[in-house]
């Protein structure tokens, strides 16, 4: 009886924390794309919104994981296909450059994946979620124009296919 009861609560709390999680709403089109530095798992850094260049920005929510790698790996299938659009693909990860260096160096990731340890980057996108003392970014991913203006914004709720979802739509800007 006693562990039925702490199941339950254990149950109750859960619910309550995801009821009451922080949550934002991602950027839309039209909007300024924040800036903000980040190092990718080989150690390189970037400023984002690039300068002058069309980039793809993929939140997920978190390193090894089947369907984040699933992901990954279709944005590198098409990525010469990115590439003739004169677009960057890069990921971001609620985590710190060691852990996507070897979540890349275990399944061969050669997109760059910015390590956001602070979640300051998902935050100011939008795509947050947050227990408190757990966070992850939403699966979602944005096309930044040449201006540093979103010109797309994805909810992915299924990431098999959106690589080419993504493309298709920067085919149509």
């Amino acid at each position: 009886m006693e562990i039925l009861l702490l199941v339950l609560f254990v149950a109750i709390l859960f619910v309550l924390g995801v009821t009451y999680a922080q949550r934002s709403d991602p950027l839309v089109p039209g909007m300024q794309a924040p800036a903000f530095k980040a190092v990718d798992q080989f150690g390189n850094a970037f400023e984002m919104p690039m300068a002058g260049a069309r980039t793809v920005l993929a939140f997920f929510p978190r390193d090894n994981t089947s369907r984040c790698l699933g992901q990954i790996e279709e944005f590198a299938t098409l990525n010469s296909e990115f590439e003739r659009l004169e677009c960057r693909v890069f990921f971001v990860a609620i985590s710190d450059t060691n852990g996507n260096k070897q979540f890349a160096d275990a399944h061969q990731v050669k997109l760059p994946i910015l390590a956001d340890v602070s979640a300051a980057a998902a935050s100011a996108f939008g795509s947050i979620v947050d227990f408190g003392l757990y966070r992850f970014a939403k699966r979602t991913t944005f096309i930044v124009d040449n201006t540093g203006k979103i010109a797309a914004t994805f909810v992915v709720s299924e990431p098999r296919g959106h690589a080419k979802v993504v493309l298709d739509a920067l085919r149509a800007q």
